[in-house]
């Protein structure tokens, strides 16, 4: 073939999108069917937004998150173990649990940090095991349709993504493993009412009618929010101690199957 008449490779698709709304910033994912090992390396754009708006904090910070980022073919995707032609070794597999749980750890200490107040909200379902990052952030808004899926069981060796610490917060130590033992799925409603999310919107779009949330708690003062995180954040104590811990743990059982 002629490299003159090659076609120029396409540019990657962003990883997320930022937009300014009268003082509130929203991030948007891109949407995508499921992640894979390639997108963590594409996301350090992220880090460097979270830079900027340690720099210049907004009044609230959004995420929007697609139906399918963080779903059980996401979660196999990053951990490499879909069937793709490519076969991993199991060192492979644990250096890829190891990488995706320092990514969910810094995603969830770079929040926590934000003299901002976060906002997520999601839609579609959600592995367990992804559940992290909306944990990490101050006021969590799912949809009707989000369903959170139990993969405890059959996907052993991924990781936790620091969610235990946040749930047995939550719930206590007894309700947190009935949760991830015995819970196979979890409607948006009945994590509601268990303080895993703050708002279930029940009108479409969905985005719509989270912005309508958003929009709201706009209307209270940044230093009012900004407060109130501070206050619960510091409440929250030896999260560092939990982190350097899971890190042990994810190597050590990273490496053992059933």
């Amino acid at each position: 073939m002629n490299p003159s008449k090659r076609k120029p490779k396409s540019a990657p698709q962003p990883v997320f999108t930022v937009e300014k709304d009268e003082g509130i910033t929203l991030l948007r994912f891109s949407e995508r069917d499921e992640l894979a090992g390639s997108d963590v390396r594409m996301i350090d754009p992220l880090w460097e937004f979270f830079d900027s708006e340690r720099k210049k904090p907004s009044h609230i910070l959004a995420f929007f998150i697609p139906r399918f980022l963080l779903n059980r073919k996401s979660l196999e995707g990053l951990l490499g173990l879909r069937p793709t032609g490519v076969e991993f070794s199991q060192h492979e597999i644990r250096a890829r649990i190891i990488r995706e749980e320092n990514v969910i750890q810094r995603f969830v200490k770079c929040v926590r940090e934000l003299p901002t107040f976060v906002v997520f909200c999601i839609n579609g379902e959600v592995a367990f095991r992804l559940m992290a990052p909306l944990l990490a952030c101050d006021y969590r808004i799912a949809s009707r349709e989000t369903v959170f899926v139990n993969t405890t069981q059959d996907l052993p060796h991924a990781p936790f993504g620091v969610m235990p610490w946040f749930l047995t917060r939550m719930l206590g130590a007894a309700k947190t493993t009935e949760l991830l033992l015995d819970t196979p799925r979890l409607s948006a409603e009945n994590a509601r009412d268990l303080g895993i999310v703050n708002h279930v919107t029940t009108s479409d779009p969905a985005e719509d009618a989270a912005l309508k949330v958003i929009r709201r708690l706009a209307t209270l003062p940044r230093s009012t929010l900004v407060g109130l995180k501070k206050a619960i954040v510091a409440s929250h104590e030896n999260f560092e101690t939990y982190v350097e811990r899971e890190s042990v743990w994810t190597q050590q059982l990273s490496g053992q199957t059933r």
